[in-house]
């Protein structure tokens, strides 16, 4: 399954795929060092039968859609985000037996910013990542959990780092408790960390879509 996600991964990214990356807040550095791509079709069928069995045998619900795998610290694939640009759809796809490896979008990239000495911020959403990426500095790493929840395998993972984690997730309920989680876990585990509290936007990509660049940076004052 790994080398057949590497394989889909070397379809080109369309002009509009690019200008909707753009348009939610990622820079030309970001398109490239997250590996996006368009999701044509695979000759082959995957490997993977729970894949086939929810994305149909040679990846056809995902047909044309907006694509990123998702790799683990050594940058070995393990799934791929997903987003329609026709119509309101994501989807995330985890491999199968994959033993201890922490499943976050960015992983790869954070962990080698992280081993130079950088920090690592950590949101919810891919594009809240991009959006972040304007207001943080290019040597800290940018991670998304695709929901408000730090795992244990997360938190192990800074552990091993030793790392400091800027926990940035969304605003609403779930994002409060979330971090109230992340903090105590992290804590306990001797993680240091930052929760960043923030107004004017439920999360980093729509204080971008409201504000942009200024207005990112003046809520995250680290600076770049």
């Amino acid at each position: 399954m790994v080398q057949w996600l590497e394989d889909a991964a070397n379809s080109p990214l369309t002009e509009e795929a690019e200008g909707y990356l753009l348009s939610r807040g990622a820079s030309p550095a970001d398109i490239k060092e997250f590996g996006y791509f368009v999701w044509n079709t695979p000759s082959t069928p995957a490997p993977d039968p729970m894949f086939r069995d929810r994305y149909h045998a040679h990846g056809e619900r995902w047909e044309g859609c907006l694509a990123t795998l998702i790799r683990g610290p050594l940058g070995q694939p393990t799934g791929a985000a997903v987003r329609s640009l026709a119509v309101k759809m994501n989807s995330i796809y985890r491999m199968t037996a994959q033993p201890w490896i922490p499943f976050l979008w960015g992983c790869h990239t954070a962990t080698q910013k992280a081993w130079a000495g950088g920090a690592v911020w950590i949101v919810e959403g891919q594009f809240d990542a991009l959006a972040l990426g304007w207001a943080v500095p290019a040597t800290d790493g940018r991670v998304a959990l695709q929901r408000a929840r730090v795992s244990d395998d997360h938190v192990t993972h800074f552990q091993r780092l030793n790392c400091h984690v800027n926990l940035v997730l969304d605003m609403d309920k779930a994002g409060r408790e979330g971090t109230e989680r992340a903090i105590y876990a992290l804590k306990k585990a001797g993680v240091s960390h930052t929760p960043w509290q923030y107004v004017g936007g439920k999360d980093p990509g729509e204080l971008w879509d409201k504000f942009g660049v200024a207005g990112l940076r003046s809520r995250f004052t680290m600076g770049v």
